[in-house]
């Protein structure tokens, strides 16, 4: 059955404002032919890819002269068999490529060919589909682990799936490293591990390479669902061959808009940290990575009585303390401050709206340091519900955009609470 969104990253036009460093705004009329889902600068902020319920992928490039500063469209083409539901770029360090997810159940990774002409259709190639999703893709995320190309995806079906790419010169060939439950709560005291296996993804040539597994025995866990961490994968070619391993378990899928999302810790930490929105179940959680190839639940984020719709992990910038914001169907932003503590055999919860402590020891079970959450500011002045919320790359600046049509800057003062610092309201900027 076709599935109609029911909202815009920003509003139901056709076009959206960019709000620039120079406190000036600039209209983009991107000519989609449907709702407008997500729009992502790149590493620098010079470029843009947009995507859209119409199938098309369009980016776009910042070009500067003595008269003028215009975003050019660099190409458009149809990426995707249903609506495109985000879209993001990876380091540069990797060149220019870009990932997208949809309802149609797969992300698929481009690269730019620059000997390509621009608006030929033909510029961004497409390197590979990950299709082991049992439901629509509604989130992805790029690891900012350096050295490393990895790629982070939650669905419908209620699993976050960890890729990488074999050799991040060569984006033909992903496996699939980790996945786990987003919904799971238990955590094993004996917890097994196992290595993830390769596949190697068809050529562009077509020839192909069978898939290696891991000869190791195999225990059962509920953060590995994917026994044999087989990456099913799709390398663009003539015939498109599917490269698959042993089935992995199916995921009842569960209705679309569950509204799972993620991010990961974009810090220095001593194993990979991420933070997922728990979609019907209410709330969002941190994941921690215990080293070897599993994850597990670890501290709630509480005070949400509705669906999270986004979350977002602050850069610390040599903070003592990290910073987690999240976007609410109940009409709040809320933000939260993650102290780093010892384990003492329980972590512990504070809201601070309510003074509650809430217990959870599964960090102190696994033997690793715990968190202390503190709910610093619960923001409601959207009045509607608030779908995406993104930190500066300093972390001191959240944006935040919502059903009111309106994207708000917010901004601790010196004494510590989070104040609105500006407003956007289609072509009017207020302060």
């Amino acid at each position: 059955m076709p599935y109609t969104p029911k909202h815009t990253s920003f509003s139901p036009s056709l076009s959206f404002s960019l709000f620039l460093l120079a406190m000036s705004i600039t209209t983009l009329d991107t000519a989609h032919e449907d709702l407008i889902h997500d729009v992502a600068y790149d590493f620098y902020g010079k470029r843009l890819v947009t995507c859209s319920s119409d199938q098309r992928l369009k980016v776009w490039d910042f070009v500067e002269d003595e008269e003028a500063a215009v975003w050019e469209l660099n190409d458009t083409w149809k990426a995707h068999d249903s609506s495109i539901l985000k879209a993001i770029w990876a380091h540069p360090e990797y060149g220019q490529v870009i990932a997208s997810c949809s309802f149609d159940r797969q992300v698929k990774i481009w690269e730019e060919l620059s000997v390509e002409p621009k608006n030929s259709q033909k510029r961004w190639a497409e390197r590979f589909r990950l299709v082991e999703s049992q439901g629509a893709v509604l989130d992805i995320a790029f690891s900012p682990i350096q050295g490393a190309l990895r790629l982070a995806t939650c669905s419908v079906d209620g699993m976050v799936r960890v890729y990488e790419a074999l050799e991040p010169t060569n984006l033909a060939q992903w496996s699939q490293m980790e996945e786990f439950e987003i919904a799971s709560s238990f955590v094993p005291e004996t917890a097994k591990t196992q290595q993830p296996a390769h596949t190697n993804s068809t050529s562009s040539s077509n020839s192909s390479q069978a898939s290696h597994l891991d000869a190791q025995p195999y225990m059962p866990s509920p953060f590995t669902s994917n026994p044999l961490n087989v990456s099913q994968g799709i390398s663009p070619g003539p015939t498109n061959t599917l490269q698959t391993g042993t089935p992995a378990t199916v995921h009842t899928p569960v209705d679309a808009d569950s509204g799972y999302c993620i991010d990961w810790c974009p810090n220095r930490t001593a194993t990979a940290l991420m933070v997922v929105g728990l979609g019907k179940e209410i709330g969002a959680r941190i994941f921690k990575h215990d080293g070897h190839n599993r994850w597990y639940p670890a501290e709630y984020l509480p005070e949400h009585t509705q669906e999270v719709h986004d979350v977002s992990w602050a850069p610390s910038m040599a903070r003592s303390y990290q910073l987690i914001a999240t976007a609410c169907k109940d009409h709040h932003v809320r933000i939260f401050k993650i102290t780093d503590i010892p384990s003492t055999g329980h972590s512990l919860q504070k809201s601070h709206s309510f003074g509650k402590l809430h217990s959870n020891s599964s960090s102190s079970r696994m033997g690793h340091r715990s968190f202390h959450v503190e709910l610093v500011a619960s923001l409601e002045d959207h009045h509607a519900e608030v779908w995406r919320v993104e930190w500066n790359v300093t972390g001191t600046i959240l944006s935040s955009s919502g059903d009111d049509g309106k994207l708000r800057l917010w901004k601790a003062d010196i004494h510590g609470q989070w104040r609105q610092m500006a407003v956007m309201a289609n072509t009017r900027l207020q302060f």
